[in-house]
């Protein structure tokens, strides 16, 4: 379902843009939203948690988090003084989860070397992922000339291997574990970042969205991989910690690289694009080199 809508997201938004305009893509969660509330009434009422709620603990990442996006975004006098209530929040936001009982992110766990290397490779995919997906919209356009609806196709091979590679994900990491597919998705997101960073103004457009690819490939390939070493790396009581935590940390990154790749290009665009495509390549080889640290998993199945 992920998949599918990841493939088909870019061109309904680029359908919308250009029948109705920017607007239109907020407008069209509405019904969609309403339909999965309906659902969610008629579904059966969850278990009742017995830990309280971190709210403290939570309030501390929003404000961080908050802090540096618009410390990225804004830069300047304002920037500086929003990345300085970025870090305060986030002192207070590690002061409040080492001391909390039932703390939002149990801290403790990063002290496994799978989890460390599960979040950070969960986070470099979705900084490179979706930041490529934010600038090369703009390209399309901006660079190009193309419509929205056009630039929204170029995506379909980008966005189209995603749900049969996840499913080759799985079986490899059922058959080898995880260590194996894991390593060379985020090897293949390097070799696509290095061949996007040749791309230029001059560049065919259907060129361009076939360099797309491999990255594209490579993240789908990762995923599930670094998914089963993060469960793999908790007891089962902690999975649905274990996967928010790596949730969050993808969703958390998506929008930093979004907010890194829009700060870059304030400086030019061909320039922000490729100074961007490097960034996403040293945070890969990061994750990378943390992957090669784990020891090899046993198989969970053909």
């Amino acid at each position: 379902g992920g998949s599918t809508a990841l493939a088909l997201g870019p061109v309904a938004g680029g359908a919308l843009t250009t029948a109705w305009g920017w607007r239109g893509i907020f407008f069209v969660n509405l019904p969609v939203g309403a339909v999965a509330l309906v659902l969610l009434l008629r579904a059966p009422r969850s278990t009742r948690r017995p830990a309280p709620l971190d709210l403290p603990g939570q309030a501390a990442a929003a404000l961080a988090l908050t802090g540096v996006t618009f410390a990225v975004i804004e830069g300047g006098t304002t920037g500086v003084v929003a990345l300085a209530v970025a870090v305060v929040a986030a002192v207070a936001f590690v002061r409040v989860e080492t001391r909390r009982a039932h703390p939002v992110v149990p801290l403790g766990m990063f002290r496994d070397r799978a989890v460390r290397a599960a979040v950070a490779a969960g986070a470099a995919c979705s900084v490179a992922f979706y930041g490529v997906l934010f600038v090369f919209s703009l390209f399309f356009q901006r660079v190009q000339g193309r419509s929205a609806l056009y630039a929204g196709l170029m995506f379909l091979p980008m966005t189209g291997v995603i749900a049969v590679t996840n499913l080759v994900s799985g079986k490899l990491t059922g058959r080898y574990g995880p260590r194996a597919p894991m390593i060379t998705g985020l090897a293949l997101s390097v070799v696509g970042l290095l061949g996007l960073l040749g791309v230029g103004a001059a560049t065919p457009a259907f060129g361009a969205a076939l360099l797309l690819v491999p990255l594209a490939l490579g993240c789908a390939l990762a995923i599930p991989a670094l998914t089963a070493v993060m469960l793999d790396a908790v007891p089962a009581g902690r999975a649905g910690l274990a996967a928010g935590v790596l949730n969050a940390a993808r969703q958390v990154s998506g929008g930093l690289g979004i907010a890194v790749f829009g700060a870059l290009m304030a400086g030019g665009f061909v320039t922000g694009l490729r100074t961007g495509l490097a960034v996403c390549v040293a945070a890969l080889l990061v994750a990378l080199a943390l992957s090669f640290r784990l020891a090899g998993r046993p198989a969970t199945g053909v």
